[in-house]
């Protein structure tokens, strides 16, 4: 179940490094920051953020991992906004009766 307590910003963190973990076994805060184009200290200071939450472990200049619940977190995020492009996709081609 999806995390009320995240901003859209956290979200897209946890996507991205769900996305960059499945093409790679390991990343790291740069690999984030150069997939999201965002500064180092952003990213840093939201890896921290996801930290303190529970869904995943780092430190500095670190390896990126998922805690369970992070990893369930991402999932459902991903499934969430892939699936709600879906539905805009299909009600632009469904027409209404």
């Amino acid at each position: 179940m999806a995390d009320k307590n995240l901003t859209a910003g956290l979200e897209d963190y946890l996507e991205a490094i769900y996305i960059a973990q499945s093409e790679n076994k390991t990343v790291k805060g740069i690999d984030v920051a150069r997939m999201l184009k965002f500064s180092r200290a952003s990213v840093s200071e939201a890896l921290s953020k996801l930290v303190s939450k529970g869904l995943i472990t780092y430190e500095s200049y670190g390896t990126i991992s998922f805690t369970p619940k992070g990893h369930t977190e991402a999932v459902s995020e991903l499934f969430s906004s892939s699936f709600g492009a879906y539905l805009s996709i299909m009600a632009l081609l469904v027409p209404i009766c």
